[in-house]
């Protein structure tokens, strides 16, 4: 029997991003990738120190959670953020053993929401 992983989704109002992906639809697939790149490196930046506090980003023990956050493509508007632990979804959301979080994609998500007009400026789709 195959092992089930783990998984969640963060949605997210992106009718922001819609808007600027439709007002130059020729460069939106290169936009997005390169948004999910700046997503996956501004997670670990973002990593701590082990141990780390609850609530703040997970710390770097043996590096396995830091080293699989990668991004993939699913069709021409999806870019897939994800590590490749079976744990990470419950140092993001916390566990039923001890409650606590170690956010690390969600505070993320945050920063690129913030900012994405102006990833948007720089990479000349909207002025």
């Amino acid at each position: 029997m195959a092992k089930q992983i783990a998984s969640y989704t963060i949605k997210v109002d992106t009718k922001e991003l819609e808007r600027i992906i439709n007002s130059t639809p020729q460069r939106r697939g290169e936009f997005l990738d390169r948004e999910a790149e700046w997503m996956v490196n501004d997670i670990k930046r973002h990593f701590g120190i082990s141990p780390a506090p609850p609530g703040g980003p997970p710390g770097i023990d043996k590096g396995k959670l830091i080293n699989t956050i990668e991004w993939d493509p699913e069709g021409a508007d999806t870019r897939i953020i994800h590590d490749g632990t079976e744990y990470g979804v419950y140092l993001e959301l916390g566990s039923t053993r001890h409650g606590y979080t170690w956010p690390f994609m969600g505070p993320s998500m945050e920063r690129l929401r913030r900012d994405i007009v102006q990833h948007a400026r720089e990479f000349e789709m909207v002025r």
